[in-house]
């Protein structure tokens, strides 16, 4: 689960990290009162949605008055916003948060993610805030320390100071900058965290100000946090339907929608649409052990992006039976009624029951043998 900005803030400031004085503002709110109470009329009107990008893409304005702030947040809020991060369809926005400016003496970045081939977090910083960390790897590699940190032994003090004076900081500067090491590292295992990142940490006025922020809570570990229970408010419909469904499913940028059981024949499959030369629309795993209710979902989600002209199942029945999905394939085809060609593979468990049912329907679905004849019907469209 990917928290919007304010939210990650308010448990950084909870924590006790600087954040810049702010507020929330939706469509139900009078903006001008909302500068007369803040007493603020100069700032930052920044549009919270779960991506990158936004200051590239339009999403961070600043203003010098309540009426200009009122002009923004009415261009804004309600419109979707594309940037790098959100894909071609981009992201509604529903709330900006409003920030008072900080005045900047330097910046740097600060970031925990889980590193998957340590099996460990990692603490990254650098002296290089404000840009893409993906970018600044690229582009000055050398900039970027990284300190991996058994979670069961944790994380000394000294370690972290130790962390500070590889960016450069040195006596308070260097001391602050590791109390935030610190507490953050807290929070990464207290939230079951997969990423908490600042970028920009700025120092301000001989102090730390977190200016952005982003945290991924693991959505396996939720049952453990109630409190986060109404953060879901902020995910969009799609995004939600998938939490509900317990499916994997990230949209790309492609136009053929593919669903496979499995992650490892899911990404067999999007391969084989790139060697066809085409490009995969999404990735889409409903696992090795779907139910009815995760199959109906799955397709439901696949059938409703616009961005899909052929959709391709494939499907290796073993504890899934191959039955079951041409039972559900039909339902969806059925109610739904896509304007695209359907094209299902189906071998293992029942699949010659499945593709009786298929052939059956009289629906326009085309069986195919192997992922070979899959991949040319799919090339000739």
């Amino acid at each position: 689960m990917n928290l919007l900005e304010y939210q990650a803030k308010d448990i950084l400031a909870k924590a006790g990290i600087s954040v810049p004085a702010g507020i929330v503002i939706d469509d139900r709110m009078d903006v001008r009162m909302v500068f007369s109470y803040l007493g603020i009329y100069e700032g930052v009107l920044k549009t919270q949605v779960p991506a990158g990008g936004r200051g590239i893409s339009g999403g961070i304005k600043i203003v010098h008055s309540a009426k200009e702030a009122e002009a923004a947040a009415k261009r804004l809020i309600g419109n979707r916003l594309v940037t790098p991060q959100t894909g071609s369809n981009g992201n509604v926005v529903r709330k900006v948060l409003f920030e008072e400016m900080v005045s900047v003496e330097k910046e740097y970045y600060l970031g925990i993610a889980v590193d998957r081939s340590l099996g460990v977090p990692v603490i990254i910083s650098s002296p290089e805030g404000g840009k893409s960390i993906e970018e600044l790897a690229k582009l000055a590699p050398e900039k970027i320390y990284r300190e991996p940190v058994d979670p069961l032994k944790g994380l000394t003090a000294f370690r972290a100071i130790e962390m500070a004076s590889s960016i450069g900081l040195r006596g308070e500067e260097a001391q602050g900058f590791a109390r935030i090491i610190t507490t953050l590292f807290e929070n990464f295992l207290k939230l079951d965290a997969l990423l908490i990142e600042i970028n920009p940490l700025v120092l301000t006025g001989g102090r730390f100000v977190a200016l952005d922020a982003k945290i991924t809570i693991d959505d396996n570990a939720l049952f453990r946090h109630p409190d986060l229970s109404s953060i879901r408010e902020a995910e969009e419909a799609l995004e939600r339907e998938v939490r509900v469904a317990g499916v994997n499913y990230v949209r790309l940028d492609g136009d053929v929608g593919c669903l496979a059981n499995g992650a490892g024949l899911a990404m067999a499959t999007m391969d084989m649409i790139k060697l066809a030369g085409r490009e995969p629309a999404n990735f889409l795993d409903i696992g090795g052990s779907a139910h009815h209710k995760q199959v109906s979902s799955a397709l439901r989600i696949l059938f409703s992006d616009p961005k899909v002209r052929v959709v391709f199942v494939n499907i290796f029945g073993g504890m899934i039976h191959c039955d079951l999905i041409a039972s559900e394939i039909i339902e969806a085809v059925g109610s739904l009624n896509p304007e695209f060609p359907i094209i299902v593979r189906l071998e293992g468990t029942d699949a010659e029951k499945g593709k009786r049912i298929i052939a059956d329907s009289g629906l326009p679905i085309m069986m195919v043998a192997d992922m070979e004849e899959g991949m040319e019907r799919i090339g000739n469209l």
